[in-house]
């Protein structure tokens, strides 16, 4: 029982960091768009 939880645990943290990761690389994606957009007008 403890030998599954701590591994479900490990799974959601896994999860959590690839969900993390994911929105980190949509959001860096978006500011460069954004930074490409602006750099003729700077």
């Amino acid at each position: 029982m403890k030998c599954s939880n701590n591994h479900l645990f490990s799974f959601i943290i896994l999860y959590m960091l690839f969900n993390y990761s994911c929105r980190f690389y949509q959001l860096s994606k978006w500011f460069y768009c954004l930074l490409y957009n602006v750099k003729p007008f700077v």
